[in-house]
């Protein structure tokens, strides 16, 4: 049975209009992302991308109507081992907060 542990993946402050790799999961492991809040505290319509960088895939958009946004995302969202959780912003400045799980494969 695989073990099964809650991990704050990411907590970024600050991410202004560029991308960021965030978690490399590593080899015998398993991350799932579960949660995501992220706020935009500029006043511009700019965009947020959360993606899996090796494929690449994006799984989450947060994109406001027009000034600051707070969303929130949930799902489960699976990365195996090599995989990178990342993120990508068209502007703004972006406080970000990802959370899941990491199985330890027997």
């Amino acid at each position: 049975m695989a073990a099964l542990y809650s991990v704050l993946f990411a907590q970024i402050a600050s991410l202004v209009g560029a991308s960021l790799d965030l978690y490399t999961v590593p080899a015998g492991n398993v991350a799932v992302v579960r949660d995501i809040s992220a706020r935009n505290t500029n006043t511009t319509s700019d965009t947020l991308f959360v993606l899996d960088t090796l494929l690449p895939v994006t799984f989450a958009t947060f994109a406001p109507a027009s000034t600051t946004l707070v969303g929130q995302w949930q799902g489960r969202e699976v990365f195996p081992a090599g995989h990178t959780l990342a993120l990508a912003s068209t502007g703004g400045i972006w406080q970000v907060r990802v959370s899941g799980y990491l199985l330890t494969m027997p």
